[in-house]
């Protein structure tokens, strides 16, 4: 769970996924399932935002790529591009997009390749 409580340091309130070594270049499909705790029906959420780092040269792929939330366990699915092996493997950085004090829970992350 992370709480979104200072937007300037995202990296001190975000979640890590990290793959393990040696990814391989290909396609992944990524799922993850997300809520927002402080969420209403009636009132529109923030996002979480994701970042992919290549662990060992701790370098962003790609471009940071944003889901909403609600309530409810939401489901998302995003597919991603690895143009090259990392065998220091890759983390998947969750984190709030600003500092709404809502609290946010990543219940679930799958990165399957993609044949």
């Amino acid at each position: 769970m992370s709480r979104a409580t200072d937007n300037t340091s995202w990296y001190k309130v975000g979640v890590v996924y990290y793959t393990g070594e040696n990814v391989k270049a290909g396609t992944y499909q990524l799922t993850v399932n997300l809520r927002n705790l402080d969420a209403t029906d009636d009132a529109v959420s923030d996002d979480i935002q994701l970042r992919i780092y290549d662990t060992a040269g701790n370098a962003q792929i790609g471009s940071t790529q944003t889901f909403a939330t609600k309530a409810d366990v939401t489901s998302a699915k995003r597919e991603i591009t690895l143009a090259q092996n990392y065998p220091g493997g890759i983390s998947f950085i969750f984190h709030p997009k600003s500092a709404d004090g809502f609290t946010y829970a990543i219940q679930s992350v799958t990165v399957i390749e993609k044949k």
